[in-house]
């Protein structure tokens, strides 16, 4: 998994992109091996957070132990936006958009 992250993190700084919002669950899976239903993954710079729910907390320590498990007790934007203003002085959240992987950017990092 560290060596699609490492990959993705040289692309997205090619794009000069800081931090990545991941929602969608296969591409959770992908990067993370995180399998629970509920969660989203930020990669920021020199970080990695999975972000799930009170159900999923332990399960998400077990299945990706490169990542900082926080567990959202509000909204994951809000929760998203806390992490981000610790992390970036500036930033943009979009809200509702989710991409799949697509088999290009597949292509690059695996």
């Amino acid at each position: 998994m560290q060596e699609r992250i490492n990959k993705l993190y040289e692309l997205l700084a090619g794009a000069g992109i800081e931090a990545f919002y991941v929602t969608n669950p296969e591409n959770r899976f992908y990067l993370s091996g995180f399998s629970g239903t509920a969660g989203a993954l930020l990669l920021c710079r020199n970080d990695l957070f999975l972000l799930t729910d009170f159900r999923y907390a332990n399960q998400a320590g077990l299945e990706s132990p490169d990542f900082e498990v926080i567990e959202v007790t509000g909204s994951y934007i809000e929760t998203l936006e806390q992490i981000l203003k610790k992390k970036m002085s500036s930033f943009l959240v979009v809200r509702g958009i989710t991409y799949p992987i697509t088999s290009s950017l597949h292509s690059r990092i695996n």
